[in-house]
């Protein structure tokens, strides 16, 4: 618990030696730093509400015709894409 405590008041020293110039160049590098990566989180959230919102479209198109399913296949299919975007959509 005092690892954390120090390492706390070290933060607090080392932003409070710096210039307001350097905060303020810091604080935009971080801020881009994190547009970017939310960025990418959006685009993909995006496309996976894209493909997923495809699949209706694709049944009603002939998918299952197509790949010769069966029975629940269709539904099995879709159970394995949605964990997997599921699983892929947790942050590691």
């Amino acid at each position: 618990m005092s690892a954390f405590s120090d390492t706390k008041s070290e933060a607090a020293n080392a932003s409070s030696s710096l210039s307001n110039d350097a905060r303020d160049d810091l604080e935009r590098r971080l801020v881009r730093k994190l547009d970017r990566r939310m960025f990418v989180m959006v685009i993909l959230y995006a496309l996976s509400n894209l493909d997923r919102s495809n699949m209706s479209s694709a049944r009603l198109a002939g998918f299952e015709k197509d790949l010769h399913l069966r029975g629940s296949q269709y539904a099995t299919l879709l159970s394995i894409i949605h964990v997997g975007s599921i699983v892929m959509q947790v942050p590691g």
